[in-house]
């Protein structure tokens, strides 16, 4: 049995909720363009995934072993509930699709650190899929309002089932990839 690797379990976690996603998206269109439609302004989903993109922060620059975040530990401690009640009362407007792109732009570093590491060839997927993230996760934090758009034009124009198509190829290849070839 080979190796289980941490770009393994990237590929596979990945790949399992892109592909549940898409096809939810593709079985259950109406209820998810609904929900679709109304995310950004959900302010419970902004808040949540706010307080994981603060978390995860934290969580970054305590184990990266910085010299001077080191010497203030403490202080990372204090600013992190900081920093979520000043975006909690400051951009709570579309607050949603912009923790959404933060949590694009965070994630990709431990697939890229994964990948990086990793000698297969098909790494060269997953390094992608990581950089397709940080632009979407860029375009997301700095225009919500693109999301909107995007969910309008995909849900109404009848492009919801190409892309959840796309999606679920995209997600089996990943999952494919990191249980036979990672």
């Amino acid at each position: 049995m080979p190796e289980i690797t941490s770009l393994t379990v990237y590929a596979v976690v990945s790949g399992s909720l892109l592909l549940g996603l898409c096809l939810a998206w593709f079985t259950f269109a109406p209820a998810i363009n609904a929900w679709l439609a109304a995310f950004p302004r959900n302010v419970w989903a902004g808040r949540a995934l706010a307080a994981l993109d603060i978390a995860l922060i934290a969580y970054l620059l305590l184990s990266e072993g910085f010299e001077w975040v080191n010497a203030r530990q403490p202080l990372v401690f204090i600013a992190a509930p900081a920093a979520f009640a000043i975006v909690i009362i400051f951009m709570d407007e579309l607050l949603s699709v912009r923790a959404l792109g933060g949590l694009c732009l965070l994630i990709p570093f431990w697939v890229l650190k994964a990948a990086f590491m990793h000698p297969a060839p098909g790494r060269l997927l997953m390094t992608s899929f990581a950089y397709l993230l940080v632009a979407v996760g860029m375009v997301l934090v700095w225009s919500p309002y693109l999301f909107h758009k995007f969910v309008k034009r995909a849900t109404a124009g009848g492009h919801a089932a190409p892309i959840g198509l796309f999606g679920a190829l995209l997600g089996t290849t990943m999952i494919f990839l990191g249980l036979f070839a990672y």
